[in-house]
């Protein structure tokens, strides 16, 4: 996936800024698509325990973020409050979406070590 996106990525950076107006703003958003699927592959390979459900609703997320940032990004040159208030609502989606899923990561990992120390014939009466 993360293959496509890149592949993508190269394709519509040269073929995207000589569409009409409209159309050449989607070459900011095939970064969106490259991050998205940068998360959901890396968060699999770097041992986050995150089952592919989560990965999915975490990729959307941080997408959706930068998505609006990229919007913010191209639409800011009129108004520099515009830009700064859309930079700060990124900052907290993205670490809104960052922090639960490292909350989560730690909790799957607490519930291993847990199930790991315990001994097999062991009762919890002892």
């Amino acid at each position: 996936m993360t293959l496509a996106a890149v592949l993508l990525w190269l394709i519509g950076v040269f073929t995207l800024p000589w569409l009409p107006a409209p159309f050449s703003y989607l070459v900011l958003f095939l970064p969106v698509l490259f991050f998205m699927a940068l998360i959901y592959e890396g968060s699999a390979r770097f041992g986050l325990r995150l089952s592919p459900r989560l990965r999915t609703i975490w990729a959307l997320w941080i997408g959706l973020s930068m998505a609006g940032l990229m919007a913010a990004i191209l639409f800011g040159d009129s108004s520099q409050g515009l830009f700064i208030a859309s930079v700060a609502v990124f900052a907290v989606l993205a670490m809104t979406g960052t922090i639960t899923m490292a909350l989560i990561h730690g909790r799957r990992v607490r519930a291993e070590q847990s199930t790991r120390e315990a001994p097999v014939g062991a009762s919890p009466d002892q």
